[in-house]
């Protein structure tokens, strides 16, 4: 077994209903016991990650600074005395929303079923031949915790339409049900408060881009540059020191990003999937949803 990080997202529990692969306070006690004897506080993985000491080590992290993970995972890790990588999108202190989050609360609040949505979406969205001819069991094989209808959804959205037609499909779906972007950007986020409180805990805040660019390994070296220059400059403001850390949003980096981010001084990242890189920029990370089904069945 090589060293990995777990990756976490949405938690569900209390004000934070159930969403698309989030988890419960309760399934984040189980892994963290599961796991127990192989975590490591993130900081200290991180200097065992640059010593090439690692042995089989484990570390949490937590993509999209999301409220729920401070309100739910947080209390969690401050029982088990652990703490983690989280991976902040620093837009949203600039007033610019992460609109990849708004569109998740939208479709996994606001229609009776994920199912109900993807329908919802494919019709207003069109692309009728290209959705019929798709074959989705060979897109996006890496993540097997993708249904048929993830995969069209994520096709469209990423391979067929422009970020603009994208855009303007949901703004016309969350217009029809009375909400805005402003109503369900409301608590979405950690806030610069709450961060502080993380890194003065010892949580190691790290990259994941200024405004989260869907495939960021699309954009040229200049614009990928300013994305994660933007992203350091705003953490540094916020915490008082360089983030060294990231994971790479979407899983989405080529050659050309790793450089850059070398360049900018980031020594430490992590990929999506458990498939692990040559470099200490492309540490495997596992769902937290997978794990939570692999236990399941012990």
């Amino acid at each position: 077994m090589e060293s990995y990080g777990i990756m976490f997202h949405h938690l569900h529990g209390g004000v934070y209903p159930k969403s698309q692969g989030s988890i419960s306070t309760e399934q984040l006690a189980r892994i963290i016991e599961h796991y127990q004897r192989l975590l490591l506080p993130a900081q200290q993985w991180a200097d065992r990650a640059l010593a090439g000491t690692l042995k089989n080590e484990i570390c949490l992290t937590f993509d999209d600074n999301l409220r729920c993970q401070f309100d739910l995972a947080y209390p969690v890790l401050r029982r088990y005395r652990l703490t983690g990588f989280w991976f902040v999108s620093t837009a949203i202190f600039a007033g610019q929303p992460d609109l990849l989050e708004v569109y998740h609360r939208f479709r996994n609040e606001h229609f009776s079923s994920i199912k109900h949505f993807y329908r919802t979406f494919f019709a207003a969205a069109g692309h009728e031949s290209t959705l019929r001819d798709f074959n989705p069991a060979a897109y996006l094989i890496q993540y097997p915790f993708y249904t048929g209808d993830d995969r069209r959804f994520r096709y469209l959205r990423e391979e067929v339409m422009s970020v603009a037609e994208y855009d303007a499909v949901m703004a016309t779906l969350i217009a029809e049900r009375g909400l805005t972007v402003a109503a369900l950007s409301d608590d979405l986020w950690l806030t610069p408060d709450q961060l502080q409180a993380l890194h003065r805990e010892g949580h190691v805040i790290g990259l994941h881009s200024h405004t989260h660019p869907m495939d960021i390994k699309r954009l040229e070296a200049a614009a990928q540059r300013h994305e994660y220059r933007q992203n350091i400059d705003m953490l540094t403001h916020l915490l008082g020191v360089e983030p060294f850390a990231l994971s790479h949003p979407c899983g989405s980096y080529s050659q050309q990003t790793l450089n850059v981010l070398s360049a900018l001084g980031i020594t430490v990242g992590f990929r999506d999937t458990m498939t692990a890189g040559p470099t200490t920029l492309e540490y495997p990370r596992q769902d937290s949803s997978l794990i939570v089904k692999q236990l399941d069945r012990i």
